[in-house]
C-alpha cells in the first residue's frame, strides 16, 4: 500500500483481501444499506463538511470520491420514480469495508476509519428513517436552530433594553430640566411670598397700633371734657373792633411801630423857636 495521499490505496484484488483480512472494522460494516432509502443530498453535505475538516481545506476530488465510494448513484437505466436515494427499488451494492480502504490513500488510514466508521452508522440509522435523514444530523439541525432562536431573542432584548434606556434617559433629562425650571422658579417666587408675609404682618401690626391710637384720643377728649365741665362756661366772645384793637393784624401792628418811631425825630428836628 503506498503512503502517499491521493494515490489508490487498493491495485489489485489479491491486495484488497489481504487487507480485509489483516484489517480491524466496525461490527455494524457487516450490516447492509439501501442506499435507496437515505436523504442523499444531506449526507453529501455532510461528507464534504467532514472531508474538509480533516483535511484542513476543501478539496472536491477528495470529497466526489467518497460520495461516490459510500452513496453510488444507480446507472440511468435503472433508476426508477420513487425512493429516497433518488432511484427505485433497492441498492445493496457498497461495502463499508472496501470503502474505508480505498480512503486511505486520501484521508490516511487513522481519519479514513474513524470518516467511514461515523458515516455508515448514520447511513444504517437513516434508511430506517422515513426522512431518510439520520437522527444525530437531525438532533444537531435543531440543535442550530435552536441557538439561532436564542441569539435573535438575546439581541431584540438587547435592542429593547437599548430603547427604554434611551426613553429613561431622555425621561430623566426632561424631568432634570423641569427640576432645574422649578430651581429658577422658586427665587422670584420666594420674594412674592415674602412680600404677602410681610404685608400680612404690617397689616395686623398697623390694626394694633391704630386701635392703641383710637383708645389714646377718645381718653384725651374724655379729659378735656372733664376739664371744661370743671372749669365753668367760656366767657362771652368780644366784638369784632375791640378784638381787631386788641390783636391788630401784622401790617397795622407794624405801621403804628413805624408812626410811632417817627415822632420822636420828627420832632428833635423841628427848628426852636427864638
Amino acid at each position: 500500500m503506498p503512503s502517499i495521499k491521493g494515490t489508490a490505496s487498493i491495485s489489485s484484488t489479491h491486495a484488497l483481501q489481504k487487507q480485509l483480512r489483516s484489517t480491524s472494522f466496525p461490527t455494524n460494516f457487516s450490516q447492509k444499506c439501501n442506499i435507496a432509502k437515505v436523504h442523499r443530498a444531506v449526507l453529501t453535505h455532510w461528507i464534504e463538511q467532514r472531508v474538509e475538516q480533516i483535511l484542513g481545506f476543501e478539496d472536491d476530488i477528495v470529497s466526489s470520491t467518497a460520495v461516490h465510494l459510500f452513496l453510488p448513484e444507480r446507472n440511468s437505466d435503472e433508476q426508477q420514480d420513487g425512493g429516497v436515494g433518488g432511484g427505485g427499488g433497492d441498492n445493496w451494492d457498497v461495502d463499508a469495508r472496501k470503502a474505508q480502504l480505498d480512503m486511505v490513500g486520501f484521508l490516511g488510514e487513522k481519519e479514513a476509519a474513524s470518516f467511514a466508521s461515523e458515516l455508515w452508522t448514520m447511513m444504517l440509522d437513516a434508511q430506517n428513517s422515513p426522512s431518510g435523514i439520520p437522527k444525530v444530523l437531525v438532533e444537531k439541525k435543531k440543535e442550530e436552530m435552536r441557538r439561532q432562536r436564542e441569539e435573535q431573542q438575546q439581541k431584540m432584548m438587547m435592542m429593547g433594553r437599548s430603547g427604554a434606556g434611551g426613553g429613561s434617559v431622555a425621561m430623566m433629562a426632561g424631568g432634570h430640566h423641569h427640576h432645574h425650571h422649578g430651581q429658577q422658579q422658586q427665587p422670584h417666587q420666594l420674594p412674592h411670598r415674602t412680600g404677602m408675609a410681610a404685608a400680612a404682618g404690617a397689616g395686623a401690626g398697623g390694626d394694633q397700633e391704630m386701635n392703641a391710637f383710637v383708645r389714646e384720643a377718645a381718653r384725651r377728649a374724655e379729659e378735656a371734657r372733664a376739664k371744661l365741665l370743671a372749669d365753668g362756661p367760656p366767657p362771652p366772645a368780644a366784638p369784632a373792633a375791640q378784638l381787631r384793637h386788641e390783636n391788630p393784624p401784622p401790617a397795622a401792628a407794624a405801621a403804628a411801630a413805624a408812626r410811632g418811631a417817627a415822632a420822636p425825630m420828627a420832632r428833635a428836628r423841628r427848628p426852636v423857636a427864638a
